[in-house]
């Protein structure tokens, strides 16, 4: 396809009862041309756990100047969980017009989703792109996105990082995909000149205005650290029923869902902000996907207890128990063990594998941090280098992860690129013990490893059948059993960061139904912290 290629995007929501049932898109090209077995779009079942619309072919509607046609199906497995090939199963030409609809979900509150999936909320909808979105996969386009809200009763919007309503776009596919949009009767937060948009739908959220003015003060920290470009930056809001808070990066907006108990507390949701909003400056693209998300949420996790404590919001002490934490849930993961890639391949398919990610991102930042002070005898901080990263690519200069990795040997004499290599491969490992300074050193531990006591895979699968439950764990004596169908549970995510912290599973047994609850902790392993000397 030409780089001028014009592509006509509807997306028309539909409500019944003031709630949206379904979206449907349709997409026109007005000038196409395929060949039989070309790709058009490779699109996620699930992605990081979360339910994507899950099209078949018979979920389009599909026709060019010779009439109806119809696409094949190829399943694999993606970098971040199940993916389908739509393939067109002839010659297509001339102006080519697909139609697809998919159904809205309810919040779940017994599964965590960080917000991808397409959910019902408030009289409106909030989605990732990723979740519903359909896309010719190569090449750059100009798009051109319309919202059909006619089906509301009341005088709604539609929003996505690339603002309010319609709007025209010359990108590819991935760009639009890589959004969150909502839509509905939109509330805002925005101050005049500033660039940031917070987004709800909600008739009422506690403390609102509280959660606005903390997230403001983040953002305007984390956009001068980052010698931020003038584009604008949306966090989209919406309730969800559980407990604790989640957060997930997009392009320029993040999503942040929140529970009952997170809107009594700000401080709880300035951590995981604060992560999300390093995602928008601190990404690289690379040949292996392991070596951008090692990147992404290393970079994340770092800096954000970095900007809390540049902020003012938490103090040294604070700030060096948040990295002892990250550690700590990194040390005490069954998957922490072994080369990086191994882990990574089983990232979105086991509960406690997509922390890896996390863990030794820090600990890898740690540690070419105090390999760079130490080599610059503290000219050069990690921070100096991810600016200098950011600087270079509004050069023109791309931010790859061989970027990263030359930047940081030019610093360190070569040193970086050999250390890294072996943090990719090393597994457990012992953290850099001059990276606070003279006042602190590490001190290996014990803690007890995280052990759910049966096969994990078992929460990322739909029916969630009990199976490999191991004899003489927690789970066992506990009561749980194979076969065991898990109706609700607690969170897997929250428990790696308290071991003191009880799995509760409510399951069905035929006809019964039973709450069985247990510490998901086995033998104790080697765990390093920071104490002060």
């Amino acid at each position: 396809m030409e780089k001028s290629s014009k592509v006509f995007v509807r997306i028309k929501p539909f409500l019944s009862e003031n709630i949206v049932t379904s979206v449907e898109s349709t997409i026109v090209m007005e000038s196409a041309s395929y060949k039989k077995g070309d790709i058009f779009d490779v699109h996620p079942v699930f992605y990081a756990g979360c339910a994507m619309a899950g099209y078949t072919a018979d979920d389009f509607q599909m026709q060019d100047d010779t009439g109806t046609f119809g696409f094949t199906c190829e399943d694999s497995m993606g970098d971040f969980g199940p993916q389908r090939t739509y393939r067109f199963d002839r010659d297509v030409t001339g102006r080519l017009v697909i139609t697809y609809r998919t159904k809205t979900l309810e919040k779940n509150p017994n599964k965590a989703d960080p917000g991808f999936s397409l959910f019902q909320t408030y009289g409106g909808y909030t989605a990732s792109g990723l979740a519903f979105l359909v896309l010719p996969m190569k090449g750059e386009f100009e798009f051109s996105i319309e919202h059909d809200l006619s089906s509301f009763s009341s005088k709604a919007e539609a929003v996505c990082s690339y603002g309010k309503g319609n709007f025209i776009k010359c990108c590819d596919a991935k760009t639009l995909k890589e959004t969150f949009y909502m839509v509905g009767n939109l509330k805002e937060f925005h101050r005049e000149g500033s660039k940031l948009h917070i987004i709800w739908l909600a008739d009422e959220i506690r403390m609102i205005d509280d959660f606005c003015r903390s997230m403001a003060e983040l953002f305007d920290y984390t956009e001068k650290m980052f010698h931020d470009e003038d584009i604008p930056y949306y966090i989209f809001l919406y309730p969800t029923p559980r407990t604790v808070a989640t957060g997930t990066g997009l392009t320029r907006c993040c999503s942040f869902g929140f529970g009952d108990q997170l809107v009594d507390q700000i401080e709880e949701a300035e951590p995981i902000i604060a992560h999300e909003l390093v995602h928008n400056w601190l990404i690289v693209s690379a040949d292996r996907e392991e070596e951008i998300s090692l990147f992404a949420e290393g970079t994340a996790e770092f800096y954000s207890c970095y900007i809390l404590f540049m902020v003012g919001k938490i103090d040294a002490d604070r700030y060096v128990d948040m990295i002892n934490e990250k550690l700590r849930a990194y040390y005490v993961n069954p998957y922490s063990k072994g080369d990086f890639s191994s882990a990574f391949r089983k990232s979105w398919t086991h509960c406690y594998a997509q922390r890896v990610t996390y863990g030794r991102g820090v600990l890898t930042l740690i540690e070419l941090d105090a390999l760079l002070n130490r080599c610059t005898e503290g000219k050069v901080r990690m921070y100096n280098l991810m600016v200098e990263l950011l600087d270079g690519a509004k050069e023109g200069i791309p931010m790859t992860w061989n970027r990263f990795v030359e930047l940081a040997d030019l610093y360190t004499a070569g040193k970086a690129s050999l250390r890294l290599t072996e943090l990719m491969e090393e597994g457990i490992t012992a953290p850099a013990a001059d990276f606070f300074g003279p006042e602190y050193t590490v001190e290996k531990v014990a803690a007890p490893v995280m052990d759910n006591g049966f096969d994990d895979t078992v929460r990322y699968s739909h029916d969630q059948v009990v199976t490999g439950v191991k004899p003489g764990s927690n789970a066992e004596k506990a009561g749980l059993r194979n076969g065991d169908v898990i109706l609700k549970a607690s969170s897997e995510w929250e428990a790696v960061d308290d071991e003191n912290m009880h799995l509760v599973y409510q399951v069905r047994r035929g006809e019964a139904e039973l709450t069985i609850e247990f510490l998901p902790r086995g033998e104790k392993v080697p765990c390093w912290q920071y104490v002060k000397c």
